[in-house]
């Protein structure tokens, strides 16, 4: 910027290239580019908040508002106050003595201060998304008595309405995941297994997996019966599936950490052997397997070997699918158009990961639960469904949604014959 502006100092309407910047058009740009620069960041801000950024059509219509918009205060704004005669009515007048002008400089100062404090204060007004105020996790209100309501539940989403949802959109923020997330999760470089369990007399279960996995304990916990013994076991970012894998970015050695910890975790489930293992993973783990010649044969022979190994133990292993991927609420969700901006299509790698995991299951002779109809109308899934809000990132469903799946998934396991 500074060499480009030293040669402009420096250059003269004969030098080379002077004529792309004394041409009309040019001229014009700079006379409004104060308007231009005052516009920009509001225009990009309200499209981006609207339809967001990623699409040409949104990028290229909001360089013509910008351009509308700085035309228009430049001849009806900025031209007549720089030619008002009371704004200029200073020059006339002798300088205000240094005591009026130092109250005036005190007065703007207090000003900025009491600005910038009101903008640290946590209100909540016209906030959609996790900010800086304190949020409690939010109960399940009605739970979904079967797929039939579940179904008509789905459609009603696609509305997009944010109106009495739960959790509220001003409450949506990492809060809201199960508290198994918190209690139930461990790191892939441990040595040592955090094990959640609540005990019961009657079958016993396992829901087993990444973080993924953990968001479903809600459901779980409300599907099984009361009696039921419940086992849960969760290694951050690392699926159960004999693959290796991991996020290789996060830090060096991750994928062998990921290897080490899936093997405590299988050795504490033989240890255990469960009537029951609900097994789930993220979808976004699928691309991220290392050295695989091809993934989906990766992921399914990695599947096939660890229900298989679950079997072997005396225990029923359950493929529990996961959420399609959308888009994340805290970004898409605004006033204006509440909940529909944030609509996401099924995408190929979620079918990929589905497809090799029902084809993992009918090797071993297991059961797969397919949850995309619970959350997708085909392939659009909308944010809210019924009265819930089914999302607090792009992976991971709300705590109080996951509760509402409960009879739904306790009738999937009692067509499978569990419990």
């Amino acid at each position: 910027m500074v060499v480009g502006t030293a040669l402009l100092l420096c250059g003269n309407d004969d030098s080379l290239g002077a004529g792309l910047l004394t041409n009309r058009v040019a001229g014009y740009l700079g006379d409004i580019s104060y308007s231009l620069y005052l516009w920009h960041f509001p225009v990009v801000v309200a499209a981006h908040a609207i339809w967001g950024s990623d699409r040409v059509i949104v990028a290229l219509g909001s360089a013509a508002v910008m351009l509308a918009l700085s035309a228009l205060s430049y001849r009806y704004v900025e031209t007549p106050a720089r030619h008002s005669s009371w704004l200029r009515s200073w020059e006339r007048h002798e300088p205000a003595p240094m005591r009026r002008q130092a109250l005036v400089g005190a007065a703007i100062a207090a000003a900025l201060v009491v600005a910038v404090a009101w903008q640290a204060n946590p209100v909540r007004t016209l906030v959609l998304a996790e900010r800086t105020f304190p949020i409690s996790r939010v109960a399940t209100a009605e739970p979904f008595s079967d797929t039939t309501s579940l179904a008509a539940a789905v459609t009603s989403g696609l509305s997009g309405s944010v109106r009495d949802v739960i959790p509220a959109a001003d409450d949506l923020s990492q809060a809201q995941l199960s508290v198994e997330m918190d209690d139930c999760t461990n790191d892939a470089a441990v040595t040592t297994l955090r094990v959640c369990s609540y005990p019961g007399s009657g079958r016993s279960y396992a829901l087993v997996g990444d973080s993924v996995a953990l968001a479903w304990a809600p459901a779980v916990r409300a599907a099984i019966p009361n009696d039921a013994d419940l086992t849960v076991i969760g290694i951050a970012s690392s699926s159960p599936w004999t693959t290796t894998h991991g996020a290789t970015f996060s830090r060096a050695g991750f994928p062998a950490q990921c290897d080490r910890a899936r093997e405590l975790l299988l050795t504490e489930l033989e240890r255990r052997h469960p009537d029951v293992v609900l097994v789930s993973s993220a979808a976004g783990e699928f691309p991220l397997q290392l050295g695989a010649s091809s993934l989906d044969d990766a992921w399914r022979d990695g599947a096939i070997t660890t229900l298989t190994r679950l079997t072997k133990a005396g225990s029923t292993p359950i493929v529990l699918g996961c959420p399609p991927t959308v888009r994340d609420p805290r970004l898409c969700l605004n006033r204006l158009t509440q909940a529909r901006g944030c609509t996401s299509k099924v995408d190929r790698v979620y079918e990929r990961k589905a497809k090799a995991e029902h084809a993992a299951a009918q090797a071993v002779g297991v059961a797969m639960i397919d949850v995309r109809t619970w959350m997708c109308a085909g392939s659009t899934c909308p944010l809210t469904v019924g009265h819930y809000l089914t999302r607090t990132d792009t992976t991971h469903v709300t705590a109080a949604f996951a509760a509402a799946l409960g009879p739904v998934l306790r009738q999937e396991l009692v067509k499978e014959g569990q419990p």
